[in-house]
């Protein structure tokens, strides 16, 4: 397996691979092949997504190479209750998240404004208050865990395709 190939490194006193050590995505998997969308259900980690996509849990790395902006330890999707206990830490409720205005959408264009300004209104001739909608810590949140959820995938058909061409880079 290529990851075999990868220098070891120190990490909390822990000799592990040193992932950082290797290629861009582009190396691996050639343009013309594209990625595939997918989108994470409740619940799923890296792990189950490969087993899904790759039918073997031991390409998870396979999932996050496409997704490096999506750290998995603090950027993967929450699932409805860890959202949900999330909320209640951090505004003591449900129903305070669902009714905490952190900021202000227009309906039609993509703008926003501050709760202050909003409230403001009137000394703004711009804003016509009534084109705007609240929106709710809950919600946005919600929103932010949802994008989360939006992923890429390599196509499970070029899979080996992959696998030789990381053999071929680490043995270079």
């Amino acid at each position: 397996m290529a990851l075999n190939k990868l220098p070891f490194t120190t990490f909390k006193n822990q000799q592990i691979r040193d992932i950082t050590k290797g290629y861009k995505l582009e190396d691996i998997v050639p343009r013309q092949y594209g990625l595939n969308n997918y989108v994470i259900e409740d619940g799923d980690r890296p792990d189950t997504v490969s087993f899904f996509a790759y039918d073997t849990p031991n390409l998870a790395w396979l999932v996050l190479l496409p997704n490096v902006k999506l750290d998995p330890y603090f950027e993967w999707p929450l699932t409805t209750r860890e959202f949900e206990q999330h909320m209640i830490a951090k505004y003591g409720s449900i129903a305070a998240s669902q009714s905490e205005i952190l900021f202000y959408e227009h309906q039609t264009k993509d703008i926003t404004i501050s709760v202050d300004t909003y409230n403001h209104a009137g000394f703004y001739s711009e804003i016509t208050a009534g084109d705007y909608t609240g929106v709710t810590a809950y919600s946005y949140f919600d929103r932010v865990n949802d994008n989360k959820r939006h992923i890429k995938l390599v196509p499970p058909a070029v899979v080996d395709r992959v696998l030789t061409q990381l053999d071929r880079l680490f043995d270079g």
